[in-house]
């Protein structure tokens, strides 16, 4: 009977101490449930860059003018002067064709730099690949919205507002598909 008293004092002890329990998540966890889009200045974002346009421009012209003057022989002072006649007739003809393609296909990890007030991300990015004496920079920067950010954290450059995407080489390789001087001179003068 005394152990039995001694049972229920011990479970009124325990009932009236203040109940602790530490959560599952803590700060340093990662949370498998959570949403891991960018929303915020600092956030990593990567894109998927899909460029590719192409021009194409015709024009065709014909022109023709033609011109008849005749006059005949002057009477009195004019007399001196024998008829003649002038005929004039010219056509030109001329076409033209141009032809431009781009196709540029990567990805781009960037950083959103500033959420406006609408919620749109403002989103710059670098990348330097250096090989051998090459070096080769990607630089991106434009606005996205975060709906088009995709559950993997990823957006298509096709969804970016206000895009600027530029690349630039340097080094052997840059320097070869440059004209020479001499074209480049004779470029200047024609």
């Amino acid at each position: 009977m005394l152990t039995k008293w001694l049972l229920y004092g011990m479970v009124i002890v325990l009932l009236a101490a203040p109940a602790c329990a530490d959560s599952l998540w803590t700060d340093t966890a990662k949370n498998r449930l959570s949403d891991v889009r960018a929303r915020a200045v600092g956030d990593l974002l990567t894109v998927i860059i899909v460029q590719d346009s192409s021009t194409v421009t015709q024009a065709q012209h014909v022109t023709g003018k033609s011109q008849d003057v005749s006059a005949g022989a002057g009477a009195g002072w004019f007399s001196r002067f024998p008829g003649f006649a002038v005929k004039s007739n010219r056509i030109t003809n001329g076409t033209g064709a141009a032809t431009a393609s781009t196709r540029l296909d990567d990805r781009i990890t960037v950083q959103v730099v500033e959420v406006l007030p609408n919620g749109i991300l403002r989103i710059e990015g670098v990348r330097h690949v250096k090989l051998e004496k090459d070096e080769m920079s990607l630089i991106f920067s434009g606005l996205v919205r975060q709906e088009d950010v995709s559950p993997d954290n990823f957006v298509v450059s096709t969804q970016i507002a206000d895009q600027r995407l530029e690349t630039k080489g340097m080094g052997p390789i840059a320097e070869k598909q440059r004209p020479g001087l001499l074209s480049r001179l004779l470029a200047i003068l024609w």
